[in-house]
């Protein structure tokens, strides 16, 4: 999507539909301009978690309405909303059309379940080396790719941070601006990136905290909170490979996300993800291991998000969260303010 807006301003590719220029208008500003991409690329990274400007996530159309200035919908304000009143009949319906706000190729389809992650060949592979990580020299690791195929991809990259600290992120061919470095600290990175991608692509500086590990054990990706998806200029859409000297790490495998906000003192939402569809139960504990909430649940396989009220925790203070899901298990620790 940031590839065809991007393609639209520079005129290559100029938008024909309204629905076109209604979802690439992020920023609800009533025109497109970069700063839409700008707008696009933080929601994408999790820089932000919601539209500017009163936008909603998707707009209505009346199936009926016929746009005076197609290229131009914002040249009156169109009908979103059917009122009935004191209807009398068993059924009265209404025909609308969604756009779904920054998907101008038309790829996004409204769920009732979490979405799952894209399955199919890869459409992209990162490769870095497999060293071990020591706790005293920082070591470079260098992540590229020789796919020309691809024109971009999008991931959430993960480590242990009581394991592993990455020190910096160096920009090459991927640059500074498609990084997410605000959740370093809680272990995670997530990346966009549209334009060439052939040979060095980015260097994370990482360090061991506790021991050594090797690199492939330290990071995989996964899409926690940037979903894993390397695309084409086509539109063709598959999953983003890791390779540690060659060897595949596959991506949207078991993981569990710090919540967000944190500290609350209202609401929290933890994300996590499951290998595949099964069960799984989420566990707060106080730290004397006492179980204050919990609830367990069919998910699908990928991510899901679970919103959780500070009333049903009736605890303050730090807290500790785990995912449980057949063999698999990742805690986590949680504050409530007062």
């Amino acid at each position: 999507d940031y590839y065809y807006i991007g393609r639209h301003l520079l005129g290559y590719e100029p938008f024909t539909e309204p629905e076109q220029f209604i979802a690439a208008d992020v920023n609800n500003s009533g025109h497109l301009s970069g700063f839409d991409l700008t707008t696009l690329r933080r929601l994408v990274l999790s820089l932000d978690t919601e539209y500017p400007n009163g936008q909603t996530s998707w707009r209505f159309i009346d199936a009926d309405y016929v746009f005076p200035q197609p290229t131009n919908p914002w040249a009156e304000v169109w009908p979103e909303v059917v009122s009935i009143n004191d209807h009398a009949a068993a059924m009265m319906t209404a025909d609308f059309n969604a756009v779904k706000i920054g998907d101008v190729n038309h790829s996004a389809a409204p769920l009732t379940s979490p979405l799952a992650p894209r399955t199919g060949s890869s459409a992209l592979t990162l490769e870095t080396q497999d060293v071990l990580i020591g706790q005293q020299t920082p070591v470079e690791l260098t992540f590229s790719t020789a796919d020309l195929q691809a024109l971009g991809y999008q991931a959430t990259l993960e480590w242990d941070p009581a394991q592993v600290e990455v020190l910096n992120v160096l920009a090459a061919g991927h640059p500074a601006e498609g990084f997410g470095t605000h959740l370093l600290d809680q272990g995670q990175l997530t990346m966009a990136h549209v334009g060439e991608l052939s040979g060095e692509l980015f260097t994370l500086v990482v360090r061991a905290k506790r021991g050594a590990v090797a690199s492939s054990e330290a990071f995989k990706l996964t899409s926690a909170l940037t979903s894993a998806i390397g695309f084409t200029a086509d539109g063709t859409q598959a999953g983003v490979d890791l390779r540690f000297n060659g060897e595949t790490v596959g991506a949207a495998v078991f993981s569990l996300s710090q919540n967000r906000p944190n500290p609350f003192s209202d609401r929290t939402m933890i994300d996590f993800v499951l290998a595949e569809a099964g069960t799984a139960t989420l566990t707060i504990t106080d730290l004397a291991g006492r179980v204050v909430w919990q609830r367990t649940a069919e998910y699908a396989q990928g991510r899901s998000t679970v919103e959780i009220s500070s009333a049903e925790l009736t605890h303050t203070g730090v807290l500790t969260y785990t995912l449980t899901s057949g063999s698999d298990s990742a805690t986590r620790r949680l504050v409530v303010l007062d």
